[in-house]
C-alpha cells in the first residue's frame, strides 16, 4: 500500500528534496519577467488602478482563497488575454506524482494535489497558479507551485507559475533536467505608493503567454 502525501502538507525543503529540486542564483534563469514593455490600454490602466484599490481594501481583512480568485485572479487573467482562446483555463486539476523507488524495500511514496487554476495551451501547460488567503504570506503557495508544475508530463521544458494571496504576485519558472531548477520573479505588491504594480503582473503574463505561443518555451 503506497504512502499518500498531499503536496499541500509539504514544505519547500521537502518539495525540492522529493523531487531534486534547486533554486537557481543565476539572475539570467529567469529573465522572462524583467524588463518588460507595459502594454496596456487607457481603460486596462483605469481599471487596475480601481482593481488594486479594492484589492487594498479587501487586504485589512482576512480575505478566503475563493475570494482571492475571483476578484484579484479572475479580471488579471481576462486582461492578459488567458482566459479565452488559445488558451483553456481548468481549476481544481488534479495532479498526482509517483515517488518509485529501485530498491523494492523501500515504500512507495504518491503526491497527491488539486491545482487551484491553470492554464493551458494545446494540451501544454502553461501556467499554474496557487493561491492563498489573504492572511497568509505569499511565498507560503510556493511549495504547492513547485509540485504541481513538476507533475507535468512535459519534459525538458520550461513550466511558469504564479503564486497570489491577492496581496502579492510572484512568478515562479521551472526547468527540467537531470537537475531540476526553479527561480522566482520579485514580489509585486498590490499596494504601491510609487506605481500600480498590477500593470506589470498583467503585462508579464501577456508575455509569457506571447512566449508559450511562439513555441519559445521549448528546449
Amino acid at each position: 500500500m503506497p504512502l499518500i502525501t498531499q503536496a499541500k502538507n509539504l514544505t519547500r525543503r521537502e518539495v525540492e528534496k522529493k523531487l531534486n529540486l534547486r533554486r537557481s542564483k543565476d539572475p539570467q534563469f529567469f529573465h522572462e519577467w524583467q524588463n518588460i514593455e507595459l502594454v496596456l490600454s487607457d481603460s486596462d490602466c483605469h481599471f487596475l488602478d480601481g482593481l488594486s484599490e479594492d484589492l487594498q481594501d479587501m487586504d485589512s481583512s482576512s480575505t478566503h482563497e475563493e475570494i482571492v480568485k475571483m476578484f484579484a485572479l479572475a479580471p488579471v487573467l481576462h486582461l492578459a488575454g488567458m482566459s479565452k482562446d488559445p488558451f483553456l483555463p481548468k481549476a481544481e486539476h488534479i495532479i498526482e506524482i509517483d515517488l518509485s523507488y529501485e530498491d523494492e524495500d523501500e515504500e512507495q511514496v504518491i503526491i497527491r494535489g488539486r491545482i487551484d487554476i491553470l492554464i493551458t495551451h494545446e494540451n501544454l501547460w502553461a501556467i499554474v497558479i496557487e493561491t492563498k488567503r489573504s492572511s497568509s504570506n505569499v511565498l507560503a503557495a510556493l511549495p504547492q507551485t513547485l509540485t504541481y508544475m513538476m507533475a507535468s508530463k512535459a519534459t525538458s521544458r520550461k513550466i511558469y507559475g504564479l503564486c497570489t494571496n491577492g496581496s502579492e504576485f510572484v512568478f515562479v519558472k521551472l526547468v527540467k533536467g537531470e537537475v531540476n531548477q526553479y527561480a522566482l520573479s520579485k514580489p509585486f505588491p498590490v499596494y504601491d505608493p510609487e506605481s500600480n504594480k498590477l500593470y506589470d503582473v498583467v503585462s508579464i503574463l501577456k508575455h509569457l503567454g506571447a512566449i508559450v505561443l511562439q513555441g519559445e518555451n521549448e528546449e
